[in-house]
């Protein structure tokens, strides 16, 4: 797990710069997007982790992660 790319998606360490922050309320529920869409047949799962300190553009993932959501194969029958 030190590879960057498989911490945060290939690009991410280059994108977090332009990451935004949104305050929520503990409690507050938090809708996710799969952005990989319906052609992504699984399986998906999601993780979050905190940035310290609360600067996510410079956070390289390398803390505690946990798991929001999780899929599985979304086909039925055979792939063509």
């Amino acid at each position: 797990m030190t590879n960057l790319d498989f911490r945060c998606n290939v690009g991410g360490q280059a994108s977090a710069k332009s990451t935004r922050v949104a305050t929520v309320e503990a409690g507050a529920k938090v809708g996710l997007t799969n952005l990989v869409g319906a052609a992504h047949i699984g399986p998906v799962m999601l993780y979050r982790s905190k940035a310290p300190g609360g600067d996510v553009t410079a956070y390289d993932g390398s803390g505690d992660w946990f798991k929001v959501y999780e899929i599985g194969l979304t086909v039925a029958g055979p792939r063509p």
